[in-house]
């Protein structure tokens, strides 16, 4: 029995160029699946290399499972795309709220951030001073807050960028999306 992934790449590779990237990218295993489901239920056979014996027996169903993978992928975005209207009512509901509080915490955060870094190392240089000989340990335990600090900051550096582009949006300045700055450039237009 030939494994799932490698029966879609030996599809893609002879009748599918389009599926390449996407066997190749993250979630490789689970569009595998999926045009292995495909190929069964378009060729009728019951085993990956039955359908793969099948498409190359008749190549015109290799376009028939492209269109059933496009149609799959249309479904995909389409839920997708509920899920970012989700976050983006979410959004424009913080946006708009009249919660002091929820306005600001993006400022409280960025503070907070800042004091605690600041303890952090005052305390660190203070007790290097008094300790020189656990210098060491005290900069070993610092750098395993490496990854704690990176999401914070990660966090932060968000947060400031969108707190930038809800100021851009109340003063009535569109942000330029991407799919446009592509055409603009392809179009000639800086």
């Amino acid at each position: 029995m030939i494994p799932v992934l490698p029966f879609a790449m030996s599809l893609a590779a002879e009748f599918l160029p389009s599926l390449v990237g996407k066997l190749a990218g993250s979630n490789g295993e689970q569009v595998a699946n999926a045009v292995v489901a495909v190929a069964k239920s378009v060729t009728g056979a019951e085993t990956p290399e039955a359908a793969l014996d099948a498409v190359r027996a008749n190549p015109e169903l290799a376009a028939r499972i492209e269109e059933k993978l496009i149609d799959l992928q249309i479904v995909d975005l389409q839920e997708g795309t509920k899920r970012l209207e989700a976050v983006n009512e979410t959004m424009r509901a913080e946006l708009h709220s009249t919660d002091a509080y929820n306005s600001r915490w993006r400022a409280t955060f960025g503070y907070v951030c800042a004091i605690a870094f600041g303890i952090q190392m005052i305390g660190a240089t203070i007790f290097i001073f008094v300790q020189p000989a656990q210098a060491a340990v005290v900069i070993n335990a610092l750098a395993g807050l490496a990854g704690l600090w990176a999401m914070a900051l990660a966090v932060l550096g968000v947060a400031v960028h969108k707190r930038s582009q809800d100021k851009a949006l109340s003063a009535g300045v569109q942000p330029a999306r991407l799919a446009g700055l592509i055409a603009n450039r392809i179009g000639g237009r800086a």
